[in-house]
């Protein structure tokens, strides 16, 4: 569902708003941004964070890298993850930015500090309203994510400046502050 939050933000954004793509890892999330940009992000950021970071350290990793970026109004996540407990990690960063919480959004508008959005619910779908700055994670199959086309994807994997590479330090981070407090099984 990541791809459905990218290009529901690509949606949102039209001509007139950037959309920055992040991610943390290493090669594999240095190639999923790079195929973001391809696809239509115009700014890509890939954080280097150790691994193994639980929800919390996930959380204060993107508190701070949205503190670094400035002037972020609108984070959309996927709303699936298979992989970990880091389903915690929207609803978490909107509570450390002090910003509304949408779960499960299938379809957004928005205009100048405001975002209406269409939620999933049992049986029926419902309507929000909600004031800007917002986090909010995008349903899987709310959309039909674009393609990037062959010349942008040869554009970007040669630009290597296509993908901004930030580490801790960069966003004034210490490594010891995101000791996981909880232990996988």
């Amino acid at each position: 569902s990541d791809r459905n939050a990218l290009e529901a933000a690509l949606a949102l954004a039209g001509d007139h708003d950037t959309v920055t793509v992040a991610a943390l890892g290493g090669q594999a999330a240095r190639e999923a941004l790079q195929m973001a940009r391809a696809t239509g992000a115009q700014r890509a950021v890939c954080l280097e964070a150790p691994a193994g970071l639980d929800a919390l350290g996930l959380t204060r990793v993107l508190q701070a890298l949205v503190g670094r970026l400035g002037a972020v109004d609108l984070i959309l996540m996927g709303a699936d993850v298979l992989d970990s407990d880091t389903a915690q990690v929207a609803s978490r960063l909107a509570a450390a930015l002090g910003w509304h919480f949408v779960p499960g959004v299938c379809q957004a508008s928005a205009r100048p500090g405001w975002l209406g959005l269409v939620l999933a619910g049992e049986g029926a779908y419902h309507w929000l309203g909600a004031d800007l700055p917002a986090v909010a994670t995008v349903t899987r199959d709310c959309n039909r994510p674009r393609f990037a086309p062959a010349p942008a994807i040869i554009r970007v994997f040669t630009d290597p400046d296509a993908v901004e590479t930030l580490t801790l330090a960069d966003i004034e981070l210490d490594p010891a502050s995101l000791i996981p407090v909880t232990i996988q099984r």
